[in-house]
């Protein structure tokens, strides 16, 4: 029931409680602003011209293609808004708000920063949708003038929309990176030389992406084809979105969580996409070279696990489940529980190579041992993670230095393995060593891996987790007396 005082306010005032407030604001901000007016009329006075253009031009011109010129135009111009203009217009806009402190203030309410983020986000999308509203009627042209399908203006349009967001996203992730002036001009150059360079590809291929899409209708590959990317740009925003969460949290929030959960999700979808997406012939070797990839792409993920703090905070202490404690005690932040998270998530990477494919199908392909050896290394670098910041002391700082620590670890010992094969007389160029077992990439990929390959790696996963097996048990009996305590308060 609506109070006076909600009675009394104005029509945005209303709109701001049910609608995100982050978003409100920095539409109005945005509308405000002197850029986007500027931006908005040259944008106009460009459809202008164009469409003038386009008229006046004969329609046997090039061929008939008329309608193509005009299409590859719209993309042109929407190129740059799409991935440069609005992304970094948020990605200023975030990082006025960490520098000035008005993210702390926002915290102090009751807006969570997960809804900041994704607030940044839906912004960037409705000036993004302004923008093609200025657009939409050369885009109605382009189909008058013939030359180019309607199932293409609505692909170029649909992923015009998902690339927008996808760009926002990382833009407001690399935003809200560090506090300090020079790590912000850092965050700031390297999201505009990733923005710019995605622009000018966009831009140079817009001709051949219309092509690329009038063949894309035709051929039975066209929704696979349109779900895989549509995946890949959600779980790349998925990403972002944690990331300038983790960033607005307070230093005692659960900041693990979330990124674990991204890690088994995305082993999820990869199954649900080899399940409904990819046809039953091709899905055995196609699962093993999903999963290695995966394993690659998630190593941030499952090696900061073993990194963190081993304590629990006070905060997070409180918000541990009452009966299922150990069952999510992988997900719970804690460099034990971390290196236990490693470990399940290494069980689910090959059990998407082996047993889904297996379970579907009855056949495993060769590809399965890329993914058990890329997996094999989540226990193995986690362990080692786990052996060095164990011996350092408590701070956030240490689990960076851990972390950078591992990372260094295994490409110096990798770098050692080649120089070992340039100084032995007897082997030759594709010649395996112990050290080759500090470089993923040759054992996984170039070398090729063997059983003898993976043996070594169960061998010192296995050393190196039961070294872990202390640390892992504090943590599952710091989840158990948490909880205990807390049933211990209900009752």
């Amino acid at each position: 029931m609506s109070t006076v005082a909600d009675r009394s306010l104005g029509f945005f005032e209303r709109l701001s409680d049910r609608v995100s407030p982050i978003l409100v604001r920095e539409l109005q901000q945005a509308v405000t602003a002197r850029a986007f007016a500027v931006t908005l009329g040259v944008a106009s006075l460009v459809v202008m011209m164009m469409a003038v253009a386009f008229t006046w031009t004969d329609s046997s011109w090039r061929g008939g293609e008329l309608g193509r010129d005009a299409l590859g135009w719209c993309v042109i111009c929407l190129a740059p808004i799409a991935v440069v203009v609005v992304p970094l217009q948020s990605l200023t806009g975030m990082r006025q708000e960490v520098v000035g402190g008005t993210a702390e203030q926002l915290l102090l309410t009751k807006i969570r920063p997960s809804r900041v983020a994704l607030g940044k986000v839906a912004a960037g999308l409705a000036q993004f949708t302004v923008y093609l509203g200025v657009f939409a009627p050369l885009f109605g042209l382009a189909y008058l003038l013939r030359g180019v399908s309607f199932g293409s203006i609505l692909l170029i349009l649909y992923f015009g929309v998902l690339s927008n967001i996808a760009a926002t996203a990382f833009a407001v992730a690399m935003g809200s990176l560090g506090k300090r002036r020079n790590q912000q001009q850092a965050a700031q150059a390297l999201a505009s030389i990733v923005l710019f360079s995605t622009s000018t590809g966009l831009m140079g291929g817009g001709y051949e992406l219309i092509r690329e899409f009038d063949q894309l209708l035709r051929a039975p590959e066209f929704w696979p084809v349109v779900l895989t990317v549509t995946v890949t740009f959600v779980l790349g925003t998925w990403l972002a979105v944690l990331v300038a969460t983790a960033v607005l949290s307070h230093p005692y929030e659960n900041r693990s969580t979330p990124f674990r959960v991204f890690g088994v999700g995305a082993l999820a979808v990869g199954a649900l996409w080899l399940l409904f997406v990819m046809d039953s012939g091709n899905r055995p070797e196609s699962a093993g070279y999903l999963s290695a990839l995966l394993a690659l792409l998630l190593f941030p993920i499952w090696l900061w696990a073993p990194c963190e703090e081993e304590a629990l905070s006070p905060r997070v202490r409180s918000y541990v489940p009452l009966r299922a404690g150990l069952l999510v005690a992988p997900f719970l932040p804690g460099g034990g529980r971390g290196l236990l998270y490693a470990v399940v998530l290494a069980a689910l990477g090959v059990a998407l190579a082996t047993a889904l494919p297996f379970l579907s199908t009855g056949v495993v392909h060769r590809s399965a041992e890329y993914a058990t050896a890329a997996w094999l290394y989540a226990p193995f670098a986690g362990g080692l993670a786990r052996a060095i910041r164990g011996r350092l002391p408590e701070g956030k700082r240490w689990s960076v230095v851990t972390f950078t620590t591992t990372v260094i670890l295994f490409f110096v010992f990798a770098l050692g393995a080649q120089v070992v094969l340039i100084f032995s007389r007897y082997a030759s160029a594709s010649s395996w060593n112990v050290l080759h077992i500090f470089n993923p990439f040759w054992t996984v990929f170039d070398g090729g891996p063997g059983w003898f390959h993976i043996a070594a790696l169960v061998v010192v996963a296995g050393l190196l987790l039961l070294a872990g097996l202390p640390s892992i048990f504090r943590g599952m009996r710091e989840v158990a007396r948490a909880a205990a305590d807390r049933r211990a308060l209900v009752d």
